[in-house]
Parts: C-alpha cells; structure tokens; sequence
C-alpha cells in the first residue's frame, strides 16, 4: 500500500463501536496505516460460517485489496475491490447466479488493467474483470459430471500443459480434486468425495507440474497437473495444509505439511516416494508457511504448534 515503509501493510479484520466490519493495515512499525470500514449492511466481523461479517481480504495489482464481505448467511457474499491509499471502494459485485459472490480468495491472473478475478464458489466458476468488478465468465460446476454436489475451492493458476494458457487447479475441497480451464471447462477430475479438504502443493517434479495432496481419505497423493494420473503415494495419517519448496538446497521443490507433531518435507525418486527429512515438534504442527526470514536467500520455515509457540526451522533440519 502507498505510503507504507517498504510497501509493506499486515491486514486484520475488526469491528467498529457502532457494530460494523472494518479493514485495518498496520505497517511494519505495528502503527495503524488506514482503517476502511463497509457500508452498515455488513455486520463487523471476523464471522462463524454461518453469519455476516468481512470473511476474506487479499492483495491485487496497483496496491489494491480486494474483500469479500457476508449479509447474514452463506451465499449472500459481495465481492469489493478497495484503494486503500484513497480511502474508498473502487467496484462492487453482489451476485452472481442468484448465489453471492466471492466468498472465498480467489486467484488474479495479470498485473495490470486487463488483470482477471478467477474465484470458485460455492459451486460457481467465474471471472471478473478486475477494472469493474463486471462478470466475464459465469458458470455452475457441472455437477451430474462430477458424481454429486461439489464446492468450495480455492483456485490455483497454473499452465499445466505449458501451452500458454493458464488452468484453474480447485485446491482444499473434500469432494474432489478439479482442473479447469480459465473459461471454466472441466479438464479432469478425482473420484467424488476423494478430494482433500486441505490445501494442495503445487510444484515442478519429475514429469512437468505435480500435485501434493493429503488426501481426503488418507494418504499423501502426487497426481499429474496434467491428467490427474496418480504418479506415487506415501501411506501417512490426515495432515495440514500443504507448501512446496526446496527446504533442502538441492534445487529441487519438496512438499512440506505437518502430521501430528511431525514436520515433513517428501519427495520422490524414480517416482518412489522419498522422506527428505522429518522433524519433531513439542505440539501439534500447524500449516507450514515458507519464508526467507533472515535474508540469507535461502527459505526457512514458519509455523505455529500445539504448544503454542510460533517456530522459524532454517535448513540445518536436514
């Protein structure tokens, strides 16, 4: 956001004395930057699932926030683009299919003008020009296709195929795991309700793009980004959220994910899959986030555990 030291701003959710959801960006010194507070439809937040509030916020191109904000209940979502520097709402969007939208992050394809929102749910695939909010692509999930209702995805963007043209990876459903194209054509998909209600890892292996799944009925799956083909798998309990990077040094990306107290980094050789390195925590592990926290170059990983207590893990676990 303009104005920030370093062009760096942490966003929190909060709700103002008169009850309304409000926006707030904090600078790396912890001072309040800007506050940007909705139109009194919203109640404050942040919210249960099932009652209003400011659900989700995310960054976009020329400094901008986007947010998606709830009435009351599920399916009331409207989806805002916000200059924060201004102080005001640059677009609304406030249904899409008679069903909301937003609700979930979406993903923006582009960095400038033409940049595009593509966002999945509950069971819509659409895009919106980031410009004016106007709908480009409207389209219900094909369910019958599927084998039964699906939704809630997160999209991930990634060109599969390496044709040019970006594919849309749905990534935490438990009921499958889909790849579409941009316009919201189903490529393939996974078995209904054999998805996985975590996030998915996303890296470049052995065979182009691959998968890394916990999946929704255990196990650590790597699919082909391809055809979804099942590449190898790794017998293992239900685990975080997944982050893919190389936690080791040797130039190759690995999948990272917590199970139990157990922090794993896998991957795979000759298609067999392969333990990295495994580390120990007091608690629980959290979802792992991967960051170059000391400015060596190299990325360290960031979690929180059971304990309670947020650790910073360099390469050394190896």
């Amino acid at each position: 956001v303009g104005g920030v030291p370093a062009g760096q701003v942490v966003f929190a959710s909060t709700t103002t004395a008169r009850g309304e959801a409000a926006l707030v960006g904090y600078g790396g010194d912890g001072r309040e930057r800007f506050r940007h507070v909705f139109p009194n439809r919203f109640p404050g937040g942040p919210p249960n699932w099932n009652e209003g509030g400011l659900t989700h916020w995310w960054a976009a191109p020329g400094q901008n926030v986007l947010a998606t904000l709830r009435r009351s209940v599920m399916h009331t979502d409207e989806a805002t683009l916000l200059d924060p520097a201004a102080g005001r709402e640059l677009w609304w969007c406030a249904s899409l299919l008679e069903r909301g939208a937003g609700g979930q992050p979406g993903a923006i394809a582009g960095s400038d003008a033409g940049s595009i929102l593509i966002g999945q749910y509950p069971d819509i695939h659409y895009a919106l020009a980031l410009r004016d909010g106007q709908p480009l692509v409207v389209r219900p999930y094909p369910n019958e296709q599927l084998g039964g209702w699906s939704g809630y995805s997160t999209p991930i963007l990634v060109d599969v195929d390496d044709d040019g043209a970006l594919e849309v990876l749905s990534s935490g459903s438990r009921y499958s795991i889909m790849l579409w194209s941009a316009e919201g054509q189903l490529r393939w998909h996974t078995p209904y309700l054999d998805g996985s209600s975590r996030q998915l890892g996303l890296r470049r292996g052995e065979t182009g793009w691959e998968i890394g799944a916990v999946a929704y009925r255990g196990g650590f799956r790597c699919l082909s980004a391809r055809d979804g083909s099942l590449l190898w798998s790794w017998p293992t309990q239900p685990g975080t959220d997944i982050v893919s990077g190389d936690v080791d040094g040797d130039g190759e990306e690995e999948f990272l994910f917590g199970v139990g107290s157990r922090l794993v980094a896998l991957s795979a050789l000759n298609q067999q899959a392969e333990v990295v390195w495994e580390l120990p925590l007091p608690g629980r592990c959290g979802p792992p986030v991967l960051a170059d926290t000391d400015s060596d170059g190299d990325v360290e990983v960031v979690l929180l555990a059971g304990d309670g207590r947020l650790y910073v893990i360099d390469q050394a676990a190896s």
